[in-house]
């Protein structure tokens, strides 16, 4: 049982990996400055509000990779999921 319940996890961090480096591409963040963020986004959110998020960012603003991180933080703080900017978290 072991070896599923790792394989799930497993699996689940390849696609937190491939997500948030889609993200990084997608919104330009080409040095990766918020990958941290964007695997923690990928870990919290489904893929569709990952994307929703994604498209709002893009089409509004001079810098989307910003808005999305706002908008992304705000969709997990709703939903009661750590961002890592919460008072105690060390981060």
């Amino acid at each position: 049982m072991n070896n599923v319940i790792d394989s799930g996890r497993m699996e689940q961090a390849h696609r937190v990996d491939a997500t948030a480096a889609k993200l990084a591409e997608k919104l330009g963040d080409t040095n990766r400055n918020s990958w941290e963020f964007y695997c923690k986004v990928a870990w919290s959110l489904s893929e569709a509000e990952i994307w929703q998020l994604a498209e709002v960012a893009l089409g509004k603003g001079r810098n989307p990779g910003a808005l999305f991180n706002t908008l992304a933080r705000k969709e997990m703080l709703r939903k009661g999921r750590p961002t890592g900017g919460e008072v105690g978290s060390g981060l």
